[in-house]
Formats: structure tokens, C-alpha cells, sequence
């Protein structure tokens, strides 16, 4: 996965993409290589923070303000399922200018949970690292799964009840920790793009007015990283008309 970098032309940030248990093994395998370092080296710093908000910026900015104190490198490993706007805003700048010799690795099951700014300024790593033909058999068919249950354009058409039915596989790909919030808040996304765009073809102005509050309400419940997705999502579900 990150085997053929090398830490003197190496990109000062990361985003990776995947499964988190294996993308953190490889991850470590690669900074024990390359940099000499594992976890409990002064320099290694991780931060696993499952739902990343404004508050624990300060964490990494506080880190990359520090010196090395053994030899000339100092990695920040951060692990997160889904990370506020506001985070990433706050991030940003730290993004861009890190302190030399400071390289930044995130971890998340998907990189739709950055803002486009966010993944301007990293480079991103896909895929499955270390896994056998049998094991990539089984992720291919858990990604159909995956794709099947979040399936805007099915939502929409969905009766209530079938939407219900959606909702349930998609927190049971959450709870087995096979999607993020991340992936949940794209979907939503993606359920908002194609209402709305089903909705000005209809000009039906009361259809209009009431997609609208519905995802103003909905974003409400975004930016706050401590909702209810299962409220989330069966808000939407019953409030939405099949369209």
C-alpha cells in the first residue's frame, strides 16, 4: 500500500482509504520500515477518535507544534469514522503547512467524508492492503452488499416500509463496522441531490418547499457529530415522498 514511498519524497499527508483494521496494520508495518518507528516511539503519535469534531483539532496542532525528540521525523496516525466540517475547516491550515519533518496519516473506511479542500492538499490511498484472492472475494461480494443498501436512486423509489428495511441493512453495515458515518452522510447526500433535482422537474412548488425544509432540518442533524444516524435516517425515510 505505501511500501514503495520513501520518507525523503514522501507527501507530508495522507488519507486512507479502506479498511481501517487492515489499513492501520499495513500502515504500521510501513512506519516500522521505513521510519524505525512503533507504537510507544516518542515520535509516533496516534490519536484513534472514532467521530473526529472541532475539539480534538487542537490535539493534532498541539502535536505538530512539538519538535522530534529522537531523530528528525514525527508521524500523526489519526483513526476516524466521520469528522465534522468544522474539523476539517480547523484542519486545514495544518494540512498545508505541517512541521517539517511531520507527515500525517488518517485512517477512514471512506474518503467521501472529506471536504473537496481536504483532499486537495493529501494524498489519497485506496484499496485492500495484504489480502489474499479468497479474502478479496469476500470483500467484493460485501462491497455489492454495500453498494445495494446504499442505493439513493432505490431509496427514493422505495415504498416507507422498504425504506425501513433499507435503513436496517444500512446500520447493520455499521454496527458490523463495515461503513462509516461517512458513508451514511454521502448517501443521505445523494438521496438530497436526486430529490431535489426530481422535484424542480416536477414544478411542483409545494413538492419544492417541502424537499427543502426536509434537508434543512436534515443538515441541522449533520453538523452535529452526536445525532442519531438510525433517527437520521428514518427521519428521512418517512418524511420523504416516493418520488
Amino acid at each position: 500500500m505505501l511500501s514503495h514511498l520513501k520518507k525523503e519524497s514522501m507527501h507530508h499527508a495522507f488519507v486512507i482509504e479502506g479498511d481501517i483494521k487492515q489499513s492501520r496494520a499495513a500502515l504500521f508495518d510501513f512506519l516500522k520500515n521505513e521510519f524505525g518507528m512503533g507504537l510507544g516511539h516518542n515520535d509516533l503519535v496516534l490519536l484513534d477518535r472514532g467521530d473526529f469534531g472541532v475539539e480534538n483539532v487542537q490535539e493534532i496542532i498541539d502535536v505538530n507544534s512539538r519538535k522530534p525528540t529522537v531523530g528528525m521525523y514525527k508521524i500523526i496516525v489519526v483513526v476516524l469514522n466521520s469528522i465534522s466540517h468544522q474539523a476539517q475547516n480547523a484542519i486545514l491550515k495544518t494540512l498545508e503547512e505541517p512541521r517539517p519533518g511531520t507527515f500525517i496519516f488518517i485512517l477512514a473506511n471512506t474518503a467521501s467524508v472529506f471536504l473537496p479542500t481536504i483532499l486537495s492538499r493529501v494524498q489519497v490511498v485506496r484499496g485492500v492492503a495484504g489480502a489474499s484472492k479468497d479474502e478479496l472475494k469476500d470483500v467484493s461480494k460485501s462491497d455489492i452488499k454495500k453498494n445495494e443498501s446504499l442505493d439513493a436512486q432505490i431509496f427514493i423509489k422505495n415504498s416507507s416500509s422498504e425504506r425501513l428495511s433499507q435503513i436496517k441493512e444500512i446500520l447493520d453495515l455499521k454496527s458490523d463496522e463495515e461503513i462509516g458515518d461517512g458513508e451514511i452522510f454521502a448517501f443521505i447526500q445523494g438521496v438530497e441531490k436526486i430529490t431535489s433535482e426530481l422535484a424542480q422537474k416536477s414544478k411542483d412548488a409545494a413538492l419544492n418547499t417541502l424537499v427543502a425544509q426536509i434537508f434543512t432540518k436534515v443538515e441541522d442533524y449533520m453538523r452535529d457529530t452526536s445525532s442519531s444516524k438510525k433517527l437520521l435516517l428514518e427521519y428521512v425515510a418517512l418524511r420523504l415522498p416516493v418520488l
